[in-house]
């Protein structure tokens, strides 16, 4: 299982982990809040869509981005952090990779981020149907035509 943060703070696409999902031909999941289950072929995830909640079962390999609601972040004692910086570090840089540079960076990225903004609030009119499935569907269908949608 690789995992990837949502989104990072950069250009904030959130772009990453499914580029690394399509480039390996790996199953993937979003916005993950929840490992459910697992075995050695299998994991279910719970992704977190905002206005509702989906389970899905991916075949391992796969990929997730995850949301900060998955880990409970742990604190180390101070003698460990101190401890930390004698330990060696490896950095690894695009030569040591041996990447293409016209594939990376700002000048290999997919994308352009132009402007960002949040978008003006949307006042949505809700309407109750009847409880009478055949006469929700007859009123269903006049709201639907009556706004040009089918």
């Amino acid at each position: 299982m690789i995992l990837f943060g949502r989104q990072a703070v950069d250009a904030d696409t959130g772009q990453v982990g499914p580029i690394v999902a399509e480039e390996l031909t790996l199953p993937q999941a979003t916005f993950v809040t929840k490992i459910a289950s697992s075995d050695a072929q299998h994991v279910t995830v719970i992704r977190d869509l905002d206005q509702a909640l989906q389970t899905v079962e991916l075949t391992l390999p796969a990929v997730a981005t995850v949301r900060g609601e998955l880990n409970q972040p742990r604190y180390e004692t101070p003698i460990n952090i101190q401890n930390s910086f004698k330990k060696p570090l490896t950095t690894w840089n695009e030569k040591d990779l041996v990447l293409d540079q016209q594939r990376i960076g700002q000048a290999g990225s997919p994308t352009i981020v132009r402007k960002i903004y949040a978008p003006e609030p949307v006042n949505r009119q809700a309407v109750a149907l009847p409880e009478d499935p055949d006469r929700a569907a007859s009123e269903l269908l006049k709201i639907l035509q009556a706004n040009g949608l089918i």
